[in-house]
């Protein structure tokens, strides 16, 4: 096992990024913190789950050249 040290410049994104992290199942987040609980940083951001967005274009004819076609549509 590896252990790796993370910093993040803007505090208000440390809970995203510990609960992306959480979702990963093969890490394990041990958090220092120096601004109180973890449990107190949780409640500052009220963010879905991850999973939510999973599978958000299924059944979309959605590629690269459409998306293209549709932004710079000129006439």
């Amino acid at each position: 096992m590896k252990d790796i040290h993370v910093r993040i410049n803007d505090d208000g994104k440390i809970p995203v990024v510990l609960k992306l992290l959480r979702e990963l199942p093969f890490v394990e987040v041990e958090e220092e913190s120096e601004n109180g609980s973890e449990e107190e940083q949780n409640s500052q951001a009220n963010f879905g789950d991850l999973a939510d967005i999973f599978g958000i274009w299924e059944k979309r004819d959605v590629t690269l050249n459409s998306i293209r076609e549709k932004a710079w549509k000129r006439q």
